[in-house]
């Protein structure tokens, strides 16, 4: 029974070893279906049949720029916002979606846009971004994604400069003065 275990023992050592970095949540995979999620360690696997794959779950920092709209005064605003998220669900965030950017980026936008025609978004904006970093966290969730916070960096009012000729009154594309 000795020889046996010895014999064991050394193929272990030929085993291919996978590290999990502190920053990272690796997705450990037998026969390519999910078992568990793992922390940051060294673990070896069973080449082809086992696999870990690792997901940042570092804080990252997304900017939200130039969302521009009329509010209630009538005038049109540029509005810029970032959020800081995570990773929290590896196995979720596989499975479901691969580029977190652009997720929160357009559900984001769609909250703030939500906003126009009134003029809550200057006058509250406290509460405003709670209720947009709420909507955003709990649909993240599903996403295996945690939204650690939401702020507005900029919001100001848009001049826009009017060119007058033989048909009338035209803006002038792209001419907002901030």
């Amino acid at each position: 029974m000795s020889i046996v275990a010895a014999v064991f023992e050394n193929l272990l050592e030929f085993l291919p070893i996978t590290v999990v970095e502190e920053h990272e949540i690796g997705v450990y995979l037998r026969c390519g279906r999910y078992k568990k999620s793992i922390g940051p360690g060294a673990y070896r696997t069973v080449w082809p049949f086992e696999k870990i794959i690792t997901v940042n779950a570092q804080a990252q920092n997304l900017p939200i720029t130039d969302v521009d709209m009329v509010l209630g005064d009538g005038r049109s605003w540029s509005v810029d916002a970032g959020i800081a998220y995570t990773i929290e669900s590896a196995f979720k965030y596989m499975l479901q979606t691969r580029e977190p950017d652009e997720l929160l980026t357009t559900l984001a936008r769609s909250r703030i846009l939500s906003h126009k025609g009134s003029n809550e978004l200057i006058e509250n904006t406290a509460d405003v971004e709670m209720e947009i970093y709420g909507e955003l966290d709990t649909r993240a969730e599903l996403w295996g994604i945690a939204v650690l916070d939401f702020r507005f960096t900029r919001m100001s009012p848009c001049q826009v400069i009017v060119v007058r000729s033989d048909k009338g009154v035209l803006p002038l594309p792209g001419s907002y003065d901030t």
